[in-house]
C-alpha cells in the first residue's frame, strides 16, 4: 500500500490548489530573479526597501514575492472552489 502517490499521471498535484500555488511561485520567482529588472535589482543586489535614495525602491523583490505568493494561493484556490457531493 501506497501512502503518497507523486506519478505525473496522478491526480494529486492538479487537484490540490497549494502544490499548484507551490510550483507557479517558484517559477515565476525563478524568473524574476534570472531576468533581475531594474526595479527589483541594482546590477547584481537586491534593492533595499526606502523612498529616498537612488538604490532604494517601494516594492522590494522580497515584499512582491511574498504577496504574489498569497495571491497565487488565493487564486489557484478560488479557481478550484468546494467540491459538492453528489447523493446517488
Amino acid at each position: 500500500m501506497m501512502l503518497f502517490d507523486f506519478s505525473f499521471d496522478s491526480k494529486f498535484f492538479m487537484e490540490n490548489p497549494l502544490w499548484l500555488a507551490i510550483i507557479t511561485y517558484l517559477g515565476i520567482c525563478f524568473v524574476v530573479y534570472v531576468t533581475k529588472p531594474q526595479y527589483f535589482f541594482n546590477g547584481e543586489d537586491v534593492k533595499q526597501f526606502g523612498c529616498y535614495g537612488k538604490n532604494e525602491t517601494l516594492f522590494p523583490f522580497y515584499i512582491v514575492a511574498l504577496v504574489g505568493g498569497i495571491m497565487t494561493y488565493f487564486c489557484f484556490s478560488i479557481s478550484k472552489g468546494p467540491k459538492v457531493a453528489q447523493e446517488n
